[in-house]
C-alpha cells in the first residue's frame, strides 16, 4: 500500500510537470537534457538536470526519502512509469482532450504571470523611504486620543415642553443609582428598564470605548466633559448631566490612554500594504496592455445568449 501511494504522488506531481516539460522540448528548451544520463527507455532519457528540478518541486517530505539509494531508485522507476504512461496517452490522443487542455492553459497562464509579472514585481518592493513617507503622512490616522467606557441612563427631550418631567425623571433614577450602590447589577438593571436610548439599553447602558469627540458630537458636549471628569473606574457622577438633547446619569466603567504608534511597530504592517497596494496597480497596467495589444472584443448579445 506505502509502494502504491508512493507511486500515486509522484505521478501526480509530475505530470503537470510533464505536460509542461513535453511542450518546452518541443519548443527547443534543454535545461532538462543537462547532466549524464540516469535512466533510458524507447528512445527517450532521463538526464540528472530533469530529475533534479522535478525533486526541487517536490515536499520536504518526499524529498527526505531521497537520502537512501534505494528511495532514489524508487523516485527515478516512478518518472520513468510517468513519462511511459504519459507517451501512451499522447499516442491515445489524451493530451487533446478537452478538460486536460483547460487545465494546461491555467498552469500555463500562472507561469506566465509568475514569470513575466511577479518575479519582476517582487523587485520592486516598497523602501524604506517608502514606508516612513507613508508613516509621517498618515500618522494621525495612526493614532487614537485617550478614550473612556461608560454606562449611561438618557432621557432625552430636545424640545423645551418636556424638559422639566424628563429632569426630574432622571434626578430621581439618580437617586434611585446612588441609593443601590452597592448592588453591583443595580446600574445595568435601571438602565435596561429607564433608558430611551436603544443602542445602549440593550447592553444595560454600557457604550464601548469611546473619545472625547465621539461623545460630544452623540450625545454632547457637557456629558463628555462629565465623563473626562472621572478618574476612577466605577465611580458615578454626582449630578444629572444636562445636555441639549436631554438628561443622563454616568457612571464610568474604564479608560484607556491615548495611543502614539512607533515606526518600528508598524513598518511591517505599512510595507505589507504599501506593496499590496503596489503590486495591484502595476497587476492592473499588466493586464490592460495584454488586454490592449490582443484587441479584445466581447460581443454583448452574443453574451446574453448565453445558457449557462
Amino acid at each position: 500500500m506505502r509502494n502504491l501511494l508512493n507511486v500515486i504522488a509522484v505521478i501526480a506531481a509530475a505530470l503537470v510537470g510533464y505536460a509542461l516539460g513535453h511542450r518546452s522540448r518541443d519548443a527547443g528548451a534543454q535545461g532538462d537534457e543537462a547532466g549524464p544520463v540516469v535512466a533510458r527507455f524507447a528512445g527517450n532519457a532521463l538526464h540528472a538536470a530533469g530529475i533534479e528540478a522535478q525533486v526541487g518541486a517536490q515536499p520536504d517530505v518526499l524529498r527526505a526519502r531521497l537520502a537512501t539509494p534505494e528511495g532514489r531508485k524508487e523516485y527515478v522507476e516512478e518518472l520513468v512509469r510517468v513519462e511511459l504512461l504519459a507517451r501512451k496517452g499522447e499516442e491515445k490522443g489524451y493530451h487533446r482532450n478537452p478538460d486536460f487542455l483547460r487545465r494546461y492553459k491555467q498552469e500555463v497562464a500562472g507561469l506566465y504571470l509568475e514569470r513575466d509579472f511577479e518575479q519582476e514585481e517582487k523587485k520592486r518592493a516598497p523602501t524604506d523611504v517608502d514606508v516612513r513617507k507613508y508613516f509621517d503622512d498618515h500618522r494621525a490616522e495612526s493614532s487614537r486620543p485617550e478614550r473612556a467606557r461608560v454606562a449611561i441612563i438618557a432621557f432625552f427631550a430636545e424640545d423645551a415642553a418636556p424638559r422639566q418631567d424628563k429632569r426630574a425623571l432622571a434626578q430621581a433614577t439618580l437617586l434611585e443609582v446612588k441609593r443601590r450602590a452597592g448592588d453591583y447589577y443595580a446600574f445595568g438593571n435601571i438602565a435596561r428598564l429607564k433608558s430611551e436610548d436603544p443602542k445602549s439599553r440593550s447592553t444595560d447602558g454600557e457604550l464601548p470605548f469611546l473619545g472625547k469627540d465621539e461623545l460630544s458630537t452623540r450625545f454632547g458636549p457637557e456629558l463628555a466633559e462629565a465623563v473626562f471628569g472621572l478618574d476612577k473606574p466605577g465611580a458615578l457622577h454626582d449630578r444629572v448631566v444636562e445636555t441639549a438633547k436631554g438628561f443622563h446619569v454616568v457612571k464610568l466603567l474604564g479608560r484607556a490612554p491615548a495611543y502614539e504608534p512607533k515606526f518600528e511597530d508598524v513598518r511591517d504592517s505599512i510595507q505589507a500594504k504599501l506593496a499590496n497596494e503596489r503590486r495591484e496597480a502595476d497587476l492592473k497596467k499588466f493586464m490592460d496592455q495584454l488586454w490592449s495589444e490582443a484587441h479584445v472584443q466581447i460581443d454583448s448579445e452574443a453574451l446574453s445568449q448565453l445558457k449557462l
